[in-house]
């Protein structure tokens, strides 16, 4: 997903078509703000599994500001966006508990 964003073909995957969809619903600066919050997210999800992965074999990784402060950006996007936009975005977010637990551990 990180690639796909950063990638010039994110307009034309799945992900680009559904948030193109969403600006019939959604004002253009709210669909800006779920972009970033997918970004975000799997970065973060990222950031996780690799914390995890480290811990699992002995090594204590400090979670540092930078992750701190991606978490603060994260819950202000969420604000932006409101919960009818995260729910939109659910099916893109692999949200499963795992995840959500593995984001929770690093924050």
């Amino acid at each position: 997903m990180l690639q796909l964003i950063q990638s010039g073909e994110f307009v034309n995957s799945r992900v680009g078509r559904f948030l193109q969809d969403l600006r019939q619903k959604f004002e253009g600066p709210v669909v800006v703000d779920m972009l970033c919050y997918l970004r975000l997210y799997t970065e973060l999800a990222l950031r996780a599994k690799g914390v995890l992965m480290m811990r699992e074999n002995g090594l204590d990784t400090p979670v540092g500001e930078r992750t701190r402060a991606k978490f603060e950006e994260l819950s202000y996007l969420e604000t932006s966006i409101g919960k009818t936009g995260i729910l939109a975005m659910r099916p893109f977010l692999h949200m499963t508990r795992k995840d959500l637990w593995q984001l929770y551990v690093i924050g």
